[in-house]
């Protein structure tokens, strides 16, 4: 019988998107900016013309089908926002600044809900989306972009590795499937849209070697304000040197204990002892506590409190101290809509990690076992989640490991000797994208870096004169009871 010209039509386009996969180049692309046509002028009028567009001052215009569209219309979720709460959600976006098309002159590609490249046109003086992608894609280089996606089913877990160079788009799903004695692993790449095509793991694997090196060496993003300034300092420009990534930038202290407001009415009746006013399900554990602490101080709360606005949205949240000693030993309050909610870890028996709240708005969750220790540092969105915005960790050199592996590892590094008293550490930092997903490599750092990094996590810990006395409060008399757990 005649083989089916169709079937072979196929096996010959499955065996092009294989070549053509295989010898897809990862090397980020660099295009400095020509500085002989770039200068400080031409800078500030290109920064001018980005600022506006990027919070909503002009409209930005599409090249191809025509029409004009502001940037809040193009940020995938942004109509549920408020004014408010978009202009934040600009402040907290990732942002890169260099030339995207080749032209010799910087396109700013801004990711807040979704990648958006923004090219800037002197005569015309407007703005025009010139690229855009979802949520998950980030710059890679000259016309480069990549992303990575987790997907997760009862019985398998999906790695799905995106790659677009110059408009080709390359995916590769990893799908991990469980079984009866571990996990299965099968690979599926699509080219340009094509459907997906299983293929060997010896050439998936082959094809990952590349994407992975590119991801590790991705740009690191600026903040909104080391690109456009803050009114003391210019922004940053072309060819200039960025601050290493690493040095925390928003170390200033934020107001505390203002009571005032709806909120605090809210907390204040909750302080008096009724936390069935809590949505969430650990209200009933919070009321046994704080019976506990009555019976304890002779009808007074011995806990401790503190209000601080920490994602700087207008409505402050509440930390309550169960006791002053050890770990783990808070809980977490925002208000919402006329509720209250918890947000972070509550009270764990877990010693090896904990959380704790800083006096710059941010939480710093803990992991420590022996010599090893690593910090996370993270920022509360709109929504009181906490987003990972970096992490430090140190620990004995022991072996060599992984350079792309979590922090907490060693890295390659030469080990003690044997005999001798003085032990060899590692330092290490890793970035983070502002949706909390990680960016780059583990960078080492100096013993000096390091020691300054522990000075300012301790200049940031929250002074014990700002703790409250939660005992200024009455305890209602009609308290609810403690909910049967049985």
């Amino acid at each position: 019988m005649a083989e089916d010209p169709g079937e072979e039509t196929t096996e010959k386009t499955e065996k092009e998107i294989i070549r053509q996969a295989k010898s897809m180049d990862f090397t980020i692309q660099e295009s400095p900016v020509d500085m002989a046509r770039y200068d400080k002028q031409t800078d500030q009028r290109y920064k001018e013309a980005f600022l506006k567009a990027v919070t909503n001052q002009i409209p930005i215009h599409f090249p191809n089908q025509g029409g004009t569209s502001f940037y809040k219309d193009l940020v995938f979720g942004a109509e549920e926002m408020e004014e408010d709460e978009f202009q934040d959600a600009v402040r907290q976006s990732d942002y890169f600044y260099q030339d995207f098309d080749g032209d010799g002159l910087p396109e700013l590609t801004v990711n807040t809900r979704g990648t958006c490249v923004l090219k800037y046109h002197p005569r015309e003086d407007k703005v025009e989306l010139y690229h855009q992608k979802g949520e998950g894609w980030n710059l890679l280089g000259k016309g480069q972009m990549v992303a990575e996606f987790t997907e997760y089913t009862k019985d398998t877990t999906e790695l799905l590795y995106c790659y677009e160079d110059s408009g080709r788009e390359f995916c590769l799903r990893d799908v991990l499937t469980r079984l009866w004695d571990g996990w299965e692993s099968t690979y599926r790449i699509s080219l340009d849209g094509c459907p997906e095509m299983e293929v060997e793991e010896e050439i998936a694997l082959e094809i990952l070697e590349g994407y992975f090196q590119a991801a590790k060496n991705a740009p690191h993003p600026m903040t909104f304000t080391q690109l456009f300034g803050d009114g003391e300092h210019p922004g940053y420009q072309p060819g200039e040197e960025l601050l290493l990534w690493y040095w925390m930038e928003d170390r200033e202290h934020l107001p505390v204990n203002e009571e005032k407001g709806e909120e605090w009415e809210a907390y204040k009746a909750m302080l008096e002892g009724d936390f069935s006013l809590v949505e969430d399900e650990r209200w009933g554990s919070l009321q046994s506590n704080y019976e506990d602490s009555l019976e304890e101080g002779d009808g007074r709360c011995g806990w401790s409190y503190f209000l601080m606005d920490f994602n700087q949205d207008g409505v402050k949240e509440l930390v309550v101290r169960l006791y002053r000693e050890g770990v783990n030993n808070t809980a977490s309050f925002y208000y919402d809509k006329g509720k209250i909610k918890m947000w972070g870890t509550y009270h764990s028996a877990d010693s090896h990690g904990y959380a704790l709240p800083l006096a710059n708005g941010r939480m710093l969750s803990v992991y420590w076992y022996q010599d090893t220790k690593v910090w996370w540092i993270k920022r509360l969105d709109s929504q009181c989640r906490e987003i990972k915005e970096g992490s430090y960790s140190t620990g004995e050199i022991r072996e060599t490991s992984d350079s792309m592996d979590e922090p907490g590892e060693s890295p390659d590094s030469k080990e003690t000797g044997a005999g001798e008293a003085k032990k060899n550490y590692y330092y290490q930092f890793l970035d983070y994208y502002h949706d909390g997903t990680r960016c780059g490599d583990l960078i080492n750092l100096s013993e000096e870096e390091w020691g300054q990094v522990e000075e300012w996590i301790e200049g940031l810990q929250i002074p014990e004169d700002v703790w409250k006395p939660c005992s200024v409060f009455t305890p209602r008399k009609d308290r609810p009871a403690v909910p049967d757990v049985g």
